[in-house]
């Protein structure tokens, strides 16, 4: 007897064959509550495994723990996918979900200002415009215009030279190095002043780098050494000048725009140039060209010399005395002078718990020549009766190897009390400290306070023979 496989295929399946006369229609399967786990897994592990090989790329955290870390996550990430496997989803589908989901998270951080991602997308925003413009017979629309046009010219170094133009320094030139990890900018400024009603100023503090939405102030005025040159642009007329902007190392001038913030609404100019010079001369508005100049040579304090002893009291028949000292001077070549007033570029410290320790600056050079010396003072501020007993400012210097404050500085401070180099030969009758040194390579400065209120002043300077 010939055997229906349409009933057959109704017995074993619960449905009709493709061969019925009615339509083949297979049941709906609804997504396993399992398959569901695993791919919020998934996406929370491709997260997991980005952001952790973001940290180790930006040694933000410590490599051994990173490393773990990220194995642990692509770990977990192979094993979701391996389970993923089983219910018979292609590997092309695998692919394409990851694919989706870096992209995704790709786009949410260089909207978000994450780096490296947000200085890809100004790259690639940056590219477009510029084909844009080249491009024959495309015309753009206008930039929105602001009540001042400004444009700005950028001046790349680290060692600017300025005199001071009044006070006990009057006259003197001092050389300004820029912290650890920060460069300076001169920007020569031009400005048309479109629709302000008042004059554009040249203000250090109405003018700021922009870079997404970081914002970089001017450098401030130190005693007589102006940070920027005057200028008074009023309604329909056109002025210049130029101001100097400590910012990060690695900033792109192509990144960045100039902004005046003296009145609203702000207006914001295109920057151009980044040549980088070796020094600059504050005064003249030009590069320092050659090697150093002969008043780079400066009086250091290198150690204190006994020259005799003197009677301070007797004890029966035996006198009592004590060491007479005199401060020893030699005429040294300037490498780096540094020099800050108040609290400006002061970063705070922390401890375990989240508590605030104190405040540090860096300071990064070069030394080809040995021995060198470093000479530091500071100046405290006054105490007053109101202060709880026992008050008193605090301004410690260590120095360090390049390779050993970046094995231990951002991870764990501790090890770095056995890296200290440099022998310390005292301090002054004038309070000039003196530590010298017996190598030559790369080396970081830290300058630690307590309480960065209690200093007004300090100032570093490295010199060799």
């Amino acid at each position: 007897m010939p055997i229906d496989t349409r009933d057959w295929y109704r017995e074993k399946y619960g449905y009709k064959s493709p061969t019925s006369h009615k339509s083949y229609r297979p049941p709906r399967r609804r997504l396993p509550p399992g398959k569901i786990f695993l791919i919020l897994l998934i996406v929370a592990c491709v997260v997991a495994t980005i952001y952790t090989g973001y940290l180790l790329f930006t040694h933000r955290t410590n490599w051994g723990v990173g490393a773990i870390v990220l194995a642990a996550d692509i770990g977990v990430l192979i094993w979701n996918i391996s389970a993923f496997r089983k219910w018979r989803v292609g590997a092309g589908t695998i692919i394409s979900i990851l694919v989706v989901i870096a992209f995704l998270g790709a786009t949410a951080c260089a909207l978000g200002g994450v780096q490296p991602f947000s200085a890809a997308k100004n790259n690639i925003v940056s590219w477009f415009e510029n084909a844009s413009s080249q491009t024959p017979g495309l015309s753009l629309p206008p930039v929105s215009e602001y009540p001042a046009d400004i444009t700005g010219h950028v001046t790349i170094t680290q060692t600017v030279s300025a005199k001071y133009s009044s006070g006990p320094y009057a006259g003197e030139t001092m050389k300004m190095t820029s912290l650890e990890g920060k460069i300076y900018w001169i920007v020569d400024i031009s400005v048309k002043n479109q629709s302000y009603e008042n004059a554009v100023m040249a203000n250090s503090s109405h003018w700021k780098i922009v870079v997404d939405d970081k914002i970089y102030d001017a450098q401030r005025p130190f005693q007589s050494i102006q940070a920027s040159y005057p200028m008074n642009v009023s309604i329909g007329e056109t002025g210049e000048t130029t101001i100097r902007f400590p910012v990060p190392e690695m900033l792109k001038v192509s990144d960045a725009r100039l902004c005046y913030r003296g009145q609203e609404p702000y207006s914001y100019g295109k920057l151009s140039g980044g040549n980088k010079v070796a020094a600059y001369d504050w005064d003249l508005k030009a590069v320092v060209e050659g090697t150093r100049e002969p008043d780079q040579y400066e009086q250091y304090f290198v150690k204190k010399e006994v020259t005799g002893h003197k009677k301070v009291g007797k004890i029966g028949d035996i006198d009592i005395t004590e060491p007479v000292y005199k401060d020893i001077y030699m005429k040294l070549e300037t490498v780096g002078h540094w020099e800050k007033a108040t609290s400006e570029d002061a970063t705070p410290s922390f401890g375990l718990e989240g508590q605030p320790t104190g405040f540090y600056w860096l300071i990064g050079f070069n030394v080809s020549e040995a021995p060198w010396v470093v000479n530091w003072g500071y100046e405290a501020r006054k105490f007053t009766a109101l202060d709880p007993v026992g008050s008193k400012a605090t301004f410690e210097v260590s120095i360090f190897s390049k390779a050993d404050f970046d094995r231990h500085f951002y991870k764990d401070r501790s090890w770095l009390m056995f890296c200290h180099i440099g022998e310390y030969r005292g301090v002054s009758d004038k309070g000039v400290h003196c530590e010298v040194v017996q190598k030559t390579g790369h080396y970081v400065i830290v300058l630690n306070t307590k309480d960065v209120k209690d200093i007004v002043r300090w100032w570093v300077k490295v010199g060799v023979e």
